[in-house]
């Protein structure tokens, strides 16, 4: 199926990465996700909840690849780190949060845990 969501909708919600970022692996893998896990076809499905899902996963995993940084200086030396923990699944980010909130099955949030299988895959940069 060809993908619900688009850059303009996935980049407000990942503000901390440059203008020109390349949203579209994050985008296809998010689709992926969605169709293995949620999506049965010849079943009544809320389009529009699938295209929110799929905003907010791209979002998600954009996130866990290119972290926020924040800078920390108490003795004039600047240090960057990256925030939040990276092993909770959906809990990780605030997109991650909102997408498994939405998600009423589980699934999504079970599957992002690693109980349900499934491959990350990112292309390109």
């Amino acid at each position: 199926m060809a993908n619900r969501t688009t850059p303009d909708k996935v980049s407000p919600l990942v503000p901390h990465v440059e203008t020109g970022f390349n949203f579209a692996p994050f985008i296809g893998q998010a689709n992926r996700l969605i169709d293995r896990i949620l999506y049965t076809p010849g079943e009544e499905t809320d389009t529009a909840v699938l295209l929110d899902l799929e905003t907010y996963l791209a979002a998600h995993l954009a996130t866990v690849a290119n972290p926020p940084t924040a800078s920390e200086s108490g003795t004039g030396v600047s240090v960057s780190f990256a925030r939040g923990q990276f092993t909770k699944g959906l809990d990780s980010t605030s997109p991650g949060q909102i997408a498994k909130a939405m998600d009423t099955t589980g699934l999504l949030a079970s599957a992002m845990l690693g109980k349900q299988p499934f491959i990350f895959e990112v292309f390109g940069t």
